[in-house]
Parts: C-alpha cells; sequence; structure tokens
C-alpha cells in the first residue's frame, strides 16, 4: 500500500530528510512569542530553550530512556522468537552516537519543542490544566506528524530517517 502523492512535489520535499518544513513549529513559536508578547517574551523563551542545568537524574534517563525501551522491546522480540528487524545500528553500533546528536539537532526536538512545550503548553496550562493541555497538544502533534502519512517514507519510531531507522512502504 503506498502513501498519497501531495501536488507540486511537495511529497518528496516532506519526506526528504532535513527538510524546512519540518522547522514550522520552531519557527511559529519565535514569531508567535514575538508578535504577540513582544521581545522579552521571545527571548525568555529562547533562554527557557537552551538551559541545560538539571538534576543529574534528569541527564541519566535523556540518555538511558530510549536505549533501554528498544533493548527491552528487542529482548522480548529473542525470547518469544520473533524475527529481528533489520536495524545499521546493531550492524555498526559506533553510528548510534552520531544518530542521536543528528536526531536531537535535526530529527524533531529542537525543530518542534518550541513550538508544543515551549509556546503551546504555557497558554494551555492557564486554561485547561495539565492532563487537558497534554491531551490537546497530542492531538496537535499527531495532526502535524498526519503529513508522514502522505509519503512514501514513513518513520519507523519517532520520525527519525536516519540510518536503519526508517523502512520503506511497498
Amino acid at each position: 500500500m503506498n502513501g498519497g502523492v501531495l501536488p507540486f512535489g511537495l511529497t518528496e520535499y516532506i519526506a526528504k530528510p532535513g527538510s524546512i518544513a519540518a522547522w514550522g513549529p520552531f519557527v511559529a513559536a519565535l514569531l508567535s512569542a514575538l508578535i504577540v508578547d513582544g521581545w522579552d517574551k521571545l527571548l525568555t523563551l529562547v533562554k527557557r530553550g537552551i538551559q541545560f542545568r538539571f538534576a543529574l537524574s534528569y541527564y541519566v534517563m535523556i540518555i538511558l530512556v530510549f536505549p533501554i525501551l528498544i533493548g527491552g522491546a528487542m529482548a522480548i522480540s529473542m525470547l518469544t522468537g520473533q524475527e529481528m528487524p533489520a536495524s545499521e545500528g546493531l550492524a555498526a553500533p559506533g553510528v548510534l552516537p552520531i544518530a542521536f546528536i543528528y536526531i536531537l539537532f535535526l530529527g524533531g526536538p529542537l525543530q518542534e519543542e518550541f513550538g508544543w512545550r515551549g509556546v503551546l503548553m504555557p497558554k494551555f496550562l492557564d486554561r485547561m490544566g495539565p492532563v487537558l493541555s497534554s491531551v490537546i497538544i497530542g492531538l496537535i502533534w499527531g495532526l502535524w506528524h498526519l503529513r508522514y502519512s502522505s509519503c512514501q517514507v514513513r518513520p519507523f519510531i519517532m520520525s527519525a530517517r536516519f540510518g536503519g531507522l526508517c523502512y520503506r512502504r511497498h
């Protein structure tokens, strides 16, 4: 089953790694902070986005959660006799730190989190509380990522388009 085709070559443009389209939430966050709330809000947003002073437990969690989840899923697959999917990460584990850095800066978090958590979350929290805010932002996030469903290349786990982390639909 193939994905849909968008007009004017947009399918290939959106599916291409490093597409400028992925920077939409980041640009929207900066512009809305500037236009709606002024320079002070924009500077506050940027400062919060580059704040790296967290408790050591947060750093441990950031670095270990996904390897533990992926390793656990692989262990369950092996224990239940399931076939392991091909992965360049398993064939060349040295590339994983490079993939991590690439994905961190160019694969979503920097491109999106200023918009979702930097601008939308504080505005929604004031009006709706944490649960409803999270649900609504999750729905918006899902709609934003629907663009991948119309592309030939679909992301495997977290919209990562690096090495063995993606597959082609046939």
